[in-house]
């Protein structure tokens, strides 16, 4: 058992540490604010590779593991919480369920635009009437000749808007017949889709898009593995995913502690520092304990599954208490600024509303409770 990261795992964190200091951090309030996607920042971090880290070479990736993209995004959304969606976009399901079930010829012509930033990629599984029950979808695609004819809608997909391709999860109907699910490479410029904006609460600067699929023709080359598999190419990266979750929760408590910090070191009150004050003493190391604890899980989850190992529990049990650690840490942290901490003007306010999420997307807490007792036994 080692918990001592390698030389290069290092300087990997500390290039992306820096890169956070000098270019997210100034660039955070902007978009939050303006709720818009920054392209030139976008492109830099493409230039570094942050889209592929674990994509294989071959694809334009860095052929890195779990593990490196975990330090990676735990650096990158110190600074600004919703990097997190767009490390996604490259290493998420819409390279990874092409990896796993893709023909050759779509491997060569999908992932290597994604996962090198020249494109972005969006997938499209939660319905307005099925989330968390990704069994009741109810989007068709109706085979016609060598096409399919896609009729539905989606909601809460990250990058819609500005996606090149979705990957969409849909039921497929032949002659007739439920066959299943399927995965289908959507263009987003097919007659027919439209994309709408939804408002967060945070995780501004990514866009979230509800779509409408009428009539939308789409060649059924297009398909991802086999009829009946959709689901499959969905979740193959699912505990990729949740371990990912844990590492953003994990990024943004402990922003949320160094912030809180500082300002208990710089605010006087009663003619002391409030770091003086036993109390911020004893919540701020409850906090650290358990960002440490969290990060732990997050760490034992990802080199896990770099082992080619999959333990079902300790990864939701990752995703489920890294992002319970984090609103804790988080609301906590922003109760030592006091009014302040209600404000704009500092970064914990942002920080406040990015957490919350870490709780809902990549299955509820309720869900991976749920996931954790079955695994232990208890039915």
């Amino acid at each position: 058992m080692n918990f001592n990261l390698t030389e290069e795992q290092l300087d990997l964190q500390m290039m992306f540490r820096d890169f956070t200091d000098k270019e997210i951090r100034p660039r955070a309030q902007a978009m939050d604010e303006t709720n818009e996607l920054d392209e030139e920042l976008w492109s830099m971090m493409a230039d570094m590779g942050a889209f592929g880290i674990i994509i294989p070479e071959e694809y334009g990736g860095s052929g890195l593991g779990l593990t490196e993209m975990m330090l990676v995004i735990e650096e990158v959304v110190k600074g600004c919480g919703t990097i997190y969606n767009w490390i996604g976009t490259g290493n998420g399901p819409c390279s990874s369920g092409i990896l796993h079930f893709g023909t050759q010829e779509q491997k060569d012509k999908y992932i290597m635009p994604v996962a090198t930033g020249q494109v972005k990629g969006a997938f499209a599984l939660t319905e307005p009437n099925a989330g968390t029950d990704a069994g009741s979808l109810m989007t068709k695609a109706v085979v016609d000749g060598d096409n399919f004819i896609i009729n539905g809608s989606k909601t809460f997909c990250t990058m819609a808007s500005k996606a090149k391709d979705i990957f969409t999860i849909v039921r497929v109907i032949e002659d007739g017949e439920d066959k299943g699910y399927g995965a289908i490479l959507v263009p987003r410029e097919s007659a027919g889709l439209t994309t709408n904006e939804e408002h967060k609460m945070g995780q501004h600067g990514t866009p979230l898009n509800e779509i409408s699929y009428q009539d939308v023709v789409v060649p059924r080359e297009n398909l991802v593995g086999q009829v009946g598999q959709g689901l499959s190419v969905a979740f193959s990266c699912l505990n990729e995913i949740r371990t990912a979750c844990g590492a953003l929760s994990v990024g943004l408590a402990q922003e949320a502690i160094d912030q809180a910090v500082k300002y208990s070191k710089e605010r006087l009150q009663f003619g002391k520092r409030i770091s003086q004050f036993q109390n911020t003493q004893f919540v701020l190391a409850e906090c650290q304990t358990k960002v440490e604890a969290a990060r732990l899980l997050v760490y034992k989850s990802a080199a896990t599954l770099d082992a080619g190992k999959v333990d079902r529990a300790l990864h939701s049990m990752c995703k489920y208490y890294a992002g319970e650690v984090c609103n804790d840490v988080v609301r906590k942290c922003l109760q030592i600024f006091g009014g302040y901490g209600y404000m704009k003007d500092y970064p914990i306010e942002r920080i406040y509303r990015d957490a919350k999420i870490t709780e809902i997307f990549d299955g509820t807490a309720e869900v991976h409770k749920i996931i954790i007792s079955k695994e232990m036994g208890v039915r």
